[in-house]
């Protein structure tokens, strides 16, 4: 179940008609701050209850143990999406044993003006006017006052620039949580990522290109053991830049912050087309740069078999003359000449989840080249 609601400033109440194993989390993000799940509050039943209700008022940032059902809880909800998450993997794996009681969300509306969108599964809203509730399924939009119910775009809503941010693993805060943990709620991302057609497709790659993306998820999730490998390029190392850009580039990756690593890419079958197309046009005629020779830019082609979504999410990055993944990857990390080092950057880019990888000859004394798009999130088309 996934759902999101633009803010109001009156309570809205979260009902669960399931029995609680490991706890869960009512989490939200407070103002401008950096993560979605900033202030929230941890619930940690001691026994199975049946019904377990949370109502929004005034406390923030407090653990509460439950003893049983029908317990209430306040809390100040923030300015944007509330999410609630599990935690703690109980002996079944499992933090909510619904299997018997599906989760319903009943969202309690005042007089203002608000919107629920569902993107998966399955809410009842209650309202004043209509105290039964009504079923808001998936893919609809419920609009209060009006009680409207109408159809909407629910991947092209998940796939805007606020709904990837909370697809992102690492806009989620992990404190000390193990390892475990932490791969579990990115694997939940992925699923739900998945169900909604946003994040990559089954793509074959050439060894090369295969290579490339290996490297870069080894880069991207391995900063420091990367930054070790760099530095046994120093004795032998040439560049046009010399030493300075090998050396920005190893006190970069010590420097990521180890608490929010960043997630693997996808790899898009889409993306991995437009990243074809430039390779099949500049290939064979020796040709550099992002734009093609029917004056296309790297957005447009990649337009051309899906959507981004979040616009200012996306680049391409271009590589000649590598023949392993590991030089490649290693030449884009150091940027040598790039003013910007906006190859690097990209690689980096936390807000990037999906990429798209092309490889194959050059007519010039590089004898090959490589194209790579990098998007928040791409939502393939059909014919695709």
């Amino acid at each position: 179940m996934l759902y999101q609601s633009q803010p109001n400033s009156y309570d809205s109440q979260y009902w669960f008609p399931c029995g609680a194993e490991g706890g869960f989390t009512i989490a939200w993000q407070q103002g401008n701050q950096r993560h979605l799940c900033d202030h929230g509050v941890e619930v940690n039943p001691k026994k199975q209850n049946k019904s377990l209700s949370l109502v929004p008022g005034t406390k923030q940032g407090v653990k509460v143990n439950q003893e049983g059902p029908n317990k209430s809880l306040s809390l100040v909800p923030g300015t944007k999406q509330v999410i609630i998450k599990g935690h703690k993997e109980s002996r079944r794996r499992r933090s909510l044993d619904c299997s018997i009681f599906p989760i319903r969300f009943f969202v309690k509306c005042r007089r203002e003006y608000t919107v629920i969108d569902v993107l998966l599964g399955d809410i009842d809203v209650k309202t004043e006017e209509n105290p039964e509730g009504v079923r808001v399924k998936e893919g609809e939009r419920f609009s209060y006052p009006g009680g409207d119910i109408d159809s909407i775009d629910a991947v092209g809503s998940a796939n805007s620039c606020e709904t990837q941010k909370f697809f992102n693993l690492t806009y989620w805060p992990r404190g000390n949580k193990p390892p475990a943990v932490v791969n579990a709620v990115h694997e939940q991302l992925r699923k739900h990522r998945a169900a909604l057609g946003i994040f990559g497709s089954e793509v074959s790659l050439s060894a090369l290109e295969q290579e490339v993306v290996d490297e870069t998820n080894f880069a991207r999730t391995n900063p420091k053991a990367y930054a070790e490998l760099l530095k046994k390029k120093r004795q032998s190392y040439r560049g046009q830049e010399g030493l300075i850009a090998l050396d920005e580039a190893i006190d970069f990756l010590d420097k990521l912050d180890e608490k929010y690593p960043l997630s693997p890419l996808e790899v898009s079958r889409g993306m991995s087309q437009a990243s074809r197309d430039h390779v099949n046009d500049q290939g064979p005629i020796g040709g550099f740069g992002h734009t093609g020779s029917d004056d296309s830019e790297f957005y447009e082609r990649l337009n051309l078999y899906g959507d981004v979504g979040c616009q200012n999410r996306q680049y391409e990055s271009l590589s000649y003359g590598s023949t392993t993944g590991r030089d490649l990857v290693m030449q884009l990390i150091i940027d040598d000449g790039t003013r910007d080092r906006g190859h690097r950057k990209a690689i980096f880019n936390r807000d990037f989840q999906v990429t798209g990888v092309a490889c194959g000859s050059h007519a010039s004394d590089y004898r090959s080249m490589c194209t790579i798009t990098y998007a928040g999130g791409y939502r393939e088309r059909e014919d695709n």
